[in-house]
């Protein structure tokens, strides 16, 4: 998982990403990874379930209170922002979005070594496919 300080701007900067997260989930989900600063450190929070013991959330947490939270999507959670939910052939969907996600990266003028991880390319890929927009190295337009 990308913690890269390059990443959260990103997600950061990612209003259309970070406003969707907000308004389609009940507050934080199991295996999410977030961002915070205290102290100018960066703190990532990943809370997980196991049967019987829970990680307290991290939205419980009084130091969290006042504070910005950055939601970090993991590569899993970016794909599915560009699959379509209720399809019937669900596989071929996802196929379909490699193939999409192939062309792009391969047929556009995106510079890929501006990207560390895979998870940069995919936020890449679902700014430009979902909100048509391109980072800059500072926003996205």
């Amino acid at each position: 998982m990308d913690t890269s300080p390059e990443f959260i701007l990103q997600c950061e900067k990612a209003e259309e990403i970070q406003a969707g997260h907000k308004s389609y989930c009940d507050g934080w989900k199991d295996g999410d990874f977030y961002y915070w600063s205290v102290d100018d450190r960066i703190k990532v929070a990943y809370t997980e379930s196991f049967d019987d013991y829970i990680v307290q959330h991290p939205e419980q947490w009084d130091f969290l209170r006042g504070r910005r939270v950055i939601w970090l999507p993991r590569q899993d959670q970016l794909q599915e922002m560009v699959i379509c939910h209720g399809a019937s052939d669900r596989g071929a969907l996802v196929i379909d979005i490699v193939r999409c996600f192939y062309k792009w990266i391969t047929h556009t003028p995106y510079n890929a070594g501006l990207a560390y991880s895979l998870e940069e390319l995919w936020l890449a890929f679902v700014m430009q496919e979902k909100f048509k927009k391109k980072w800059t190295g500072e926003e996205w337009k």
